[in-house]
């Protein structure tokens, strides 16, 4: 076989792929034709039915009222009402059991130190403790061994004995106490530095004054009460303790003392 007639076969192979492919081609672009057909005419029917559902045409009309939407819609606001009222039944179980608490830490303070507590009552955010026999410490003790700021009700404990605000602790007396103290405690040895003056002048030796210990209280009036324990030289020689109440008000002015 000579070049001449393998190059004509190579010829003919190459004009058989092409009418092949081009018949490929015109297959596939009517098989596309039909398939936009098919979705065209499936569109227009949707159309149609939904006609049915919109308002006449000389109304204005948005996607937004779309049955579709306005079924999401309706579905949202059922689901907005079951949660807002589930949300209510919880924080109603959460309100008794607070309740409940909040009754459980009253009885226990009232039966706190064998019966020691008379009447609880409520002014504001100030919860009163009558007791039948007072202390300096008491209502601080009553605030942070039954962890009172865990209670919005209460800010404040005030114990009163026989009718007489006695002493006071809570957030407001934080506030003041602290306020008092970083003027007129001594960051030495926790002496009061208003009060050591006048008790000295009161003594019979006052280079022998000893300070021991100072503690810091509001009452419920808003003044101050410092006890101030220290010990002194008396006419004798002989050491001997002693204890200072004072009362000042917020302002450090001396109203008391003995």
């Amino acid at each position: 076989m000579s070049i001449q007639d393998e190059v004509q076969k190579d010829y003919d192979r190459l004009d058989k792929k092409k009418k092949d492919l081009t018949l490929g081609c015109i297959f596939t672009t009517l098989i596309l034709l039909i398939i936009v057909g098919v979705i065209v005419d499936m569109d227009k029917k949707n159309q149609d039915n939904l006609s049915t559902y919109l308002p006449p045409s000389n109304e204005s009309v948005s996607i937004q009222d779309s049955p579709i939407n306005i079924e999401k819609k309706r579905i949202a606001d059922s689901i907005q009402q079951i949660l807002v009222y589930e949300q209510y039944k919880i924080d109603s179980v959460i309100h008794l059991k607070e309740a409940k608490k909040f009754d459980s830490l009253l009885n226990a303070i009232k039966s706190y130190k064998l019966g020691r507590v008379t009447n609880i009552s409520f002014e504001g955010i100030t919860l009163r403790v009558d007791v039948k026999k007072n202390s300096e410490y008491f209502a601080e003790d009553i605030y942070l061994r039954f962890h009172i700021e865990d209670f919005p009700q209460i800010r404040e404990i005030e114990t009163w004995c026989n009718g007489k605000a006695e002493t006071s602790y809570g957030y407001y007396t934080n506030t003041v106490l602290n306020e008092f103290k970083s003027k007129y405690e001594s960051t030495w040895d926790g002496s009061c530095t208003i009060l050591e003056p006048e008790i000295k002048a009161l003594m019979n030796d006052p280079d022998s004054y000893e300070h021991k210990r100072t503690w810091f209280n509001l009452l419920p009036n808003k003044n101050i009460e410092v006890i101030c324990a220290f010990s002194g030289k008396n006419a004798f020689g002989g050491r001997v303790p002693e204890k200072c109440v004072a009362i000042f008000d917020k302002e450090g002015k001396l109203l008391s003392i003995e």
